[in-house]
């Protein structure tokens, strides 16, 4: 098979990992940290970890890499420029879909029973976000970045990635707070970086298959043991194992014939963000109202599955044809 360039890579990692994220949400419910918790199996909980453990990271690496290449053609050249963009595309979103999506459906649902003020609070404080706490770290991680290159120094990158690597164990082993979500900009502002080396095309990642093969069975070990080690070598090996497949994961993803041809491909990745913030709301239904429960469990999350997917689709479709664009970030 030929190698796709950075450009196609980087759209097959967007359009598969918004499915391996709606997928986690969904075997998520299968655990005790769910808001309508579900009895799961094995299968679902391994399932469930495997996912967990590069599906976010790789999501955060391609929005480095994305990055570094729009610096490379001009774009942000000022603060303001920086900020006025990035405050469209992810803080007008976060704060409407926080009000007018989250909130009541939470509320509606019964499983936030705090006032419409103390929302706002958490909302602006970044607390019990649910999934809208990838929108505050992703601003976050353009902001702490475009800090760094701002000082114009000669920083060696692999320097700055081992720094950020320290700061992430650290992260791990410390009671960093949750405020502004700066526990999780700390655990996974390296994947951010080694993305955005990767499209300044100081890092080159391309592994044959025996590699490949190497690094899924370092990241299946890692799995399986990291939550039986201390913290300090759970937080090593949590890295570890997340850039070990998200290296599988970006070379698979630089073939070719992965779908880019098909219209589901076409439409996962121009609706991509409204999938994104849309999907959970849509599993929290599924799961409130317990749907396909009789069928068993695979074919209920299946279904929840396809059925979160396909209605993030219309409601994403929906918003635009409302011209309400600035819920998905679409100014």
């Amino acid at each position: 098979m030929k190698i796709k360039n950075l450009s196609s890579t980087l759209n097959n990692i967007k359009v598969y990992t918004i499915l391996l994220v709606i997928i986690g949400h969904v075997l998520a419910i299968y655990t005790h940290l769910s808001l309508f918790p579900h009895i799961g199996s094995k299968v679902t909980g391994l399932l469930y970890n495997l996912i967990y453990s590069f599906h976010m990271p790789l999501f955060i690496f391609v929005s480095g890499a994305v990055y570094a290449i729009c610096r490379d053609k001009g774009k942000y050249s000022t603060w303001s420029e920086l900020i006025k963009s990035k405050s469209k595309r992810i803080l007008v979103p976060y704060i409407t879909f926080c009000l007018i999506i989250l909130f009541p459906t939470l509320k509606v649902l019964g499983v936030y029973n705090k006032t419409l003020f103390q929302w706002l609070y958490d909302a602006f404080w970044g607390l019990t976000i649910r999934h809208l706490w990838y929108l505050m770290v992703l601003f976050e991680m353009f902001i702490v970045t475009y800090f760094i290159e701002s000082l114009r120094k000669n920083f060696n990158h692999y320097i700055i990635l081992l720094i950020s690597l320290c700061v992430a164990i650290l992260a791990y082993n410390i009671n960093v707070p949750q405020i502004l979500q700066v526990n999780m900009l700390l655990k996974f502002y390296i994947y951010f970086l080694l993305g955005f080396y990767v499209g300044r095309g100081k890092i080159y990642i391309c592994c044959n298959l025996w590699c490949c093969i190497i690094f899924v069975i370092i990241g299946l070990i890692g799995n399986y043991i990291m939550y039986q080690l201390p913290t300090i070598l759970y937080s090593f090996v949590t890295i570890i194992t997340a850039i070990c497949l998200l290296v599988v994961a970006y070379s698979i993803c630089q073939l070719n014939n992965l779908g880019s041809n098909t219209k589901i491909y076409n439409v996962l990745k121009k609706d991509g963000m409204g999938i994104y913030l849309f999907h959970v709301i849509f599993i929290y239904i599924f799961f409130y109202f317990d749907l396909f429960a009789d069928c068993g469990i695979y074919i209920q999350i299946i279904s929840a599955t396809l059925t979160s997917l396909l209605l993030s689709i219309a409601a994403t479709r929906l918003v635009r044809i409302a011209r309400l664009g600035f819920l998905i970030g679409e100014l």
